[in-house]
């Protein structure tokens, strides 16, 4: 499912909020700008192949986050909350890009 349909389910409107993501360890964590989330190639899966995501994917459910490298896609999604701002996540916090981009733009989540 889009993260997107998701957010707006909720009644999310504000443009200049985030959306902050834990997971069920309790260490993970990750975050995304508004404009990020809101993309059509950002998904809350729970399925892969037609069956539930195994444990060993991320499963049961999952954040996959196709444009931007993995560390963004949070396995075992415990948590979706909105902040104000990007909250850096648990590789951010190590040195990793808040904006992981795949091709290392600086896109600010225009959506392209």
């Amino acid at each position: 499912m889009k993260l997107a349909d998701i957010l707006d389910a909720a009644g999310v409107r504000s443009p200049g909020a985030a959306v902050r993501f834990t997971c069920f360890d309790g260490a993970y964590s990750e975050s995304l700008s508004l404009a990020q989330a809101r993309r059509s190639d950002v998904l809350v899966a729970l399925n892969m192949q037609d069956k539930p995501i195994p444990h060993e994917h991320g499963g049961p459910v999952r954040l996959y986050v196709a444009p931007m490298y993995f560390y963004k896609s949070a396995k075992w999604l415990f948590g979706i909350s909105v902040t104000d701002t990007v909250v850096p996540g648990y590789w951010e916090e190590r040195g990793y890009a808040i904006d992981g981009w795949l091709d290392g733009a600086d896109r600010h989540g225009d959506g392209s």
